[in-house]
């Protein structure tokens, strides 16, 4: 059963704008410890910090709660498969959230263009049947 639903959208120059006038603390802000480790290891890559925004504001939107607490970004990992597909994980204190409201399965989708980046987020809740 679908618990919530989220999508977002950005312009990839508001985060470039964000990164230029913060630096390291809009990243601090955005992306989780284990994410920054990638990002270092990349060519400076704005859509990178993008889609992540776009995802990580999506699955705020599909909890129902925006950003706050449990939910926020730094809390919040999108990593990939070894084919690409990206999937979340979490803090234990999302993981807790999670549970309390019976969600098993966070879908994401990203996508992004020169200009813009996109997320899409389903949570899903056990059914008895």
């Amino acid at each position: 059963m679908i618990y919530g639903i989220g999508h977002d959208i950005v312009e990839n120059n508001r985060i470039a704008n964000l990164l230029e006038l913060y630096g390291q603390r809009f990243i601090n802000k955005v992306l989780s410890p284990i994410e920054q480790d990638i990002f270092k290891q990349q060519k400076y890559n704005i859509n990178y910090v993008a889609k992540r925004f776009a995802a990580k504001e999506s699955f705020a939107k599909a909890c129902g709660t925006g950003l706050r607490t449990p939910i926020f970004m730094p809390s919040i990992s999108i990593l990939n498969n070894e084919l690409g597909k990206p999937y979340f994980t979490f803090n234990e204190n999302i993981n807790f959230w999670l549970i309390m409201h019976k969600i098993t399965t966070c879908h994401i989708s990203i996508s992004d263009e020169e200009s813009i980046s996109s997320a899409f987020v389903i949570l899903e809740t056990y059914t008895i049947r």
